[in-house]
């Protein structure tokens, strides 16, 4: 175990029997640094080696040591060293964080070690062993609150302590983050306590430590902690804080780490268009064809007014059986008056045909033709035509004669 005598830093190795000779004992970082002993000291079956106050609190010892008879180990034996955050005597008065080992020391080996709660809600009795001067009480047995150390039985040999919460806490900026470059897992892990060793870890979610950062807490009892979350895979992690004197721990809420987005996105639109779903709104042309319209003749109206199939030419001018026809019905009425007027009369009293000529839409342009039959003519150019026509004929009639 490691505590601190006052003035140094005191490793003790306790034996069973007596040691009479110490080959080598080397005290070192777990990273393996250099030897950190200072000097060594043996009585009977307990060995010290004095080292550097400022040495770190996770230590390992490898020792080679031979008894009595001679004895000694095939091989040089290595050890973790247990470290106490705090160390009482006889006389102290002390803090202690829950969690924390606290090293009761006294002046001799052997010696019984009673601990009692101040409100004798508990009562301990415990022993330093035969080659040792120290006892580790784990704090993590009790609660908070004021507790006596009374040493060997004696009640004028006593100390005090109080467990106290370290409050450590450690938080995460973003509790979903993307595994690009440039991503991180971070924020601050802080304690009651400041200059203390804390050990973060980022695990991930089978417990498996996947990065981890040795810190020290600056004077406020906070260290900024940054994890590189660029080669993480997918999943869900956490941050784990292990105060190095006391042992507690302290987990943060769960890091979603993701995928980032990817820059192919495929969102069910036509492959071969680079807009994906997007549709021209313009509607395709259509072509509609408008069935004709017509007004119905009078009765009193022997036929079509007009049309090449209707005896009567391009021009309008009657032709064949209709144009004698036509004649005979003149000549029965007066000279040219008579002619005005019976030309004028079948004009009104038959009244023409308007035919709607199909109308085509074809999308950028439309064609409208209305009349009688031929194309381009309106109502007034057929009411002209057959005007023209029985002039027409009268003046054939009037030559004949």
């Amino acid at each position: 175990m490691r505590y601190d005598n006052g003035t140094d830093a005191e490793v003790e190795l306790a034996f069973d029997e007596n040691v009479s000779a110490v080959r080598a004992l080397n005290v070192s970082t777990v990273d393996g640094d250099a030897n950190l002993t200072e000097s060594v000291s043996v009585s009977r079956g307990r060995v010290v080696a004095t080292v550097d106050g400022t040495a770190p609190d996770e230590l390992t010892v490898a020792y080679d040591v031979a008894d009595d008879a001679g004895n000694r180990y095939a091989t040089e034996q290595a050890a973790t060293v247990r470290s106490a955050a705090v160390t009482t005597g006889a006389g102290d008065d002390d803090t202690v964080y829950e969690g924390s080992t606290l090293a009761v020391l006294t002046d001799r080996t052997n010696t019984s070690v009673a601990v009692d709660a101040a409100d004798g809600s508990v009562s301990r009795s415990e022993s330093t062993g035969a080659n040792s001067k120290a006892y580790l009480l784990d704090t993590g047995t009790l609660d908070r609150g004021a507790y006596d150390v009374v040493y060997g039985g004696d009640a004028n040999r006593n100390a005090t302590f109080r467990v106290e919460s370290l409050g450590l806490t450690v938080g995460v900026a973003d509790a979903t983050v993307t595994n690009d470059d440039g991503a991180t897992v971070a924020a601050t892990v802080s304690a009651d306590a400041g200059g203390r060793s804390v050990a973060v870890e980022l695990r991930d979610a089978d417990g498996n430590a996947v990065a981890a950062d040795a810190a020290v807490l600056d004077g406020r009892g906070e260290y900024d902690y940054a994890f590189d979350a660029s080669g993480l895979g997918a999943g869900d992690y956490a941050v784990l804080a292990v105060d190095g004197p006391s042992g507690a721990e302290k987990r943060s809420e769960p890091v979603v780490v993701s995928d980032p987005p990817s820059d192919d996105s495929d969102d069910g639109g036509d492959d071969d268009s680079e807009y994906g779903d997007y549709r021209d709104p313009t509607p395709t042309p259509t072509e509609t064809t408008l069935s004709p319209t017509s007004t119905e003749r009078s009765t009193a109206d022997a036929g079509p007014v007009a049309g090449p199939s209707d005896g009567r030419d391009a021009a309008g001018v009657e032709f064949g059986e209709n144009a004698e026809e036509r004649e005979t019905a003149v000549d029965a009425a007066s000279p040219v008056n008579g002619v005005t007027e019976g030309a004028t009369t079948d004009a009104a009293a038959s009244p023409t045909t308007t035919e709607a000529a199909p109308v085509v839409a074809s999308g950028t342009e439309s064609e409208t033709a209305t009349g009688t039959g031929v194309p381009g003519f309106g109502v007034g150019a057929a009411a002209a035509a057959l005007f023209l026509g029985a002039m027409f004929a009268v003046l054939t009639a009037r030559r004949d004669r």
